[in-house]
């Protein structure tokens, strides 16, 4: 059940709320106690009775109470509203322009003097500046003032106000480009105030500039240089009439540039004439061309002139001590004569041998000078008139024991022998290449034997022996070195009594070449110079007579008159060359293929030989070297018959046969037992 209600005396100005409070309770109200005397009430239940409190009917009013903006003294200190309680805050306006500034502050119930509602003015010290007012650009030389405190100033605030045109300096002359203009309140970097640069990358115009030679338009009044009359910096001229860079006083003009036919110098002496001005060259033409007032041989610079020498003897060269610079020309240009008396001596001259004068003065006489006529003289060792090319002296004059030719071909030959070996120990013909000697013979056990010797080693290597061959005499080598070409004169392998074989140079079988039954007895084969036929001498042919043959794949008898016993053979391109032992008392015959008929040439005759005897030819064809036996040696004959020498082999060689040159060597065979080859030079 609901709690008793107690009841309590009513104060005589109870609170709205406890009031309510018990009503809603529903308690009825107690009757107020009955006021004893001599006890302060406190009617309004604020804490505060009697005296103390100053509105004991009001529970908000009473000391220590907050003063609240209401007309009433709340906090009962004789005072009403003071203090702001809690009234409005209001902001110091000093410059009185209705905007405060958060600076200095105070709250109040009304608004006091001095002050503003806002605080927004940016400046309370200037009344011109606080928002809502008029932005507009400083005075030139002030500082930039933000009037409408919206964070802007001057031309950086879109509302400004008293913007101005600034222009492009680019040139820094203090004049802009009119074109490029800027409005803003103070000059932007790089612009000024004043505009009509005429060329505003170029700092020497601009208006008001002094106008000077040198093609601008200075003071940008639209002319430039001469066309300006305020120009200064012009300069004199003088008429070049001549066009040769230099003027005359005579006629003159002033002007900014040098107009077409006049010059900046004065100093020509003749302006008539482009060849005459200071600086040209002088020279022999009888003017002062260079207008230092001296002419020709008087002006030492002068061009043109000749050193001319004194041409005592004609002959065209003068002497060297005569020697003058002038522009005529007397005596001569040329001073190289060495001896200005004798017009055969000159340096055009041609040096002779004439005992010690130098001829064409170049400081060299006779076999000293290269110009001489000097000529090759030949050693002759020998006195017999023909001369050796291995000792040759370069000379104007023959030495002792030199001769005019070098037709020796036997002179001072130095003889080399080759050792005989066991493979070949008789020898009986040879055939040389240039890296070989071939030869034929018999080896120590008297059998035919074909070797082949090494030029270079000197290694001996037997290509065939014995069987067809029984007595072979001669031996010939093919052009291209690959065959040889053997007769034997016993053999009758080839069907009849001796015969023609072919052999490889590197041995192998030996082969018949079928002329026996024709050509009995062969003593020797040689092969012509053109490397086509071979030539054979048959000692008898079948019918018994000599003959000698031509081979070139069949057999044919080309000469057969004069002919007793044909033994060794030689065949140059045109001629063929063979030792006859019986005819003219044994002789060198020389046969023409063309004249088959004809009687043979005698080149030499009393040849004694050892069989088959020998015969070769020099590299040039004009020597025919024959080998003899008493004495032992080699003869060499001219072609032409002219001259003979011989070669005395006496104690080197027994028995010589079977000679065979190359290039410059003849190589000769030694038919003795126990011989060999040997060779020299020629």
């Amino acid at each position: 059940m609901p709690a008793p209600c107690t009841r309590r005396p009513l104060p005589l100005r109870p609170p709205l709320i406890p009031a309510l409070l018990l009503l809603l309770s529903g308690c009825a109200a107690e009757e107020p106690a009955a006021v004893k005397p001599g006890i302060a009430l406190d009617l309004d239940g604020d804490g505060f009775a009697g005296d103390d409190d100053c509105d004991d009917n009001d529970g908000a009013i009473h000391p220590g109470a907050i003063e609240v903006c209401d007309g009433a003294d709340n906090d009962c200190d004789a005072a009403v509203d003071e203090g702001g309680g809690q009234g409005v805050l209001y902001y110091a306006d000093a410059d009185g322009d209705g905007y405060g500034s958060p600076a200095a502050m105070q709250r109040a119930c009304t608004l006091p003097d001095g002050y503003a509602t806002t605080a927004t003015d940016c400046d309370d010290a200037d009344s011109a500046i606080h928002p809502g007012a008029q932005e507009v650009c400083a005075a030139e030389g002030a500082g930039a003032a933000d009037e409408d405190c919206d964070g802007l100033a001057d031309d950086a605030d879109p509302a400004a106000t008293g913007l101005r045109d600034w222009y492009a300096d680019q040139d820094g002359d203090g004049a802009g480009d009119s074109a490029r203009a800027r409005a803003a309140c103070a000059a932007p970097p790089g612009f000024v105030a004043a505009g009509g640069d005429c060329d505003d990358a170029d700092p020497a115009a601009a208006p008001g500039g002094a106008e000077v030679c040198d093609g601008r338009d200075n003071d940008c009044d639209g002319l430039s240089d001469d066309a300006d009359p305020g120009v200064s910096g012009r300069q004199t001229f003088y008429a070049d009439n001549d066009g040769d860079g230099f003027g005359t006083a005579l006629a003159t003009l002033t002007a900014c540039d040098l107009p077409a036919g006049y010059s900046a110098l004065d100093t020509d002496c003749d302006d008539l004439l482009g060849a005459v001005w200071p600086g040209a060259s002088e020279i022999c033409d009888g003017r002062d061309n260079d207008c230092d007032r001296l002419t020709d041989d008087q002006d030492g610079d002068v061009l043109g002139v000749q050193i001319r020498y004194a041409d005592v003897d004609s002959d065209g060269y003068g002497d060297p001590a005569t020697a003058r610079s002038l522009c005529d020309a007397t005596g001569t240009g040329d001073g190289s004569d060495c001896d200005d008396r004798d017009a055969a001596v000159n340096p055009g001259a041609a040096e002779a041998c004439n005992g010690g004068v130098d001829d064409d003065c170049d400081g060299l006489v006779d076999d000293d000078d290269p110009g001489a006529p000097v000529q090759p003289w030949y050693v002759d060792s020998d006195a017999d008139g023909w001369g050796d090319s291995d000792d040759t002296v370069i000379a104007c004059e023959a030495p002792a024991g030199y001769v005019d030719n070098d037709l020796d071909p036997l002179e001072d030959a130095a003889f080399s022998a080759i050792s005989a070996t066991v493979d070949l120990q008789e020898v009986t013909d040879l055939a040389v290449s240039a890296t070989a000697i071939y030869a034929v013979g018999f080896d120590a056990g008297g059998a035919p034997v074909v070797v082949g010797i090494d030029r270079t080693l000197g290694t001996v290597t037997e290509l065939y022996a014995d069987a067809p061959l029984l007595q072979p005499s001669g031996i010939a080598l093919s052009a291209d070195g690959a065959t040889l070409y053997i007769t034997d004169v016993a053999s009758t392998a080839d069907g009849g009594t001796g015969g023609l074989f072919a052999l490889s140079t590197s041995g192998g079988a030996m082969r018949a070449l079928g002329i026996g039954a024709t050509a009995e007895m062969p003593g020797d084969v040689a092969l012509d110079a053109d490397g086509r036929t071979l030539w054979v001498s048959a000692i008898r042919a079948s019918d018994g007579a000599p003959v000698i043959y031509a081979w070139d794949g069949a057999l044919r008898a080309v000469f057969a008159s004069g002919l007793e016993e044909p033994m060794a053979l030689a065949a140059s391109t045109d001629r063929v060359y063979a030792v006859d032992a019986r005819a003219s008392g044994a002789a060198l015959l020389s046969l023409d293929p063309a004249a088959p008929g004809a009687a043979p040439e005698v080149l030499a005759t009393g040849l004694r030989l050892a069989w088959p005897g020998g015969v070769a030819l020099s590299a040039d064809a004009g020597w025919i070297f024959v080998t003899t036996l008493r004495p032992a040696s080699v003869r060499a004959v001219a072609a032409d018959g002219s001259r003979e020498e011989s070669l005395d082999l006496r104690g080197l060689i027994g028995y010589p046969v079977g000679l065979s040159g190359s290039g410059d060597r003849l190589y000769v065979g030694d038919s003795n037992p126990g011989g060999g080859i040997g060779w020299w030079g020629y």
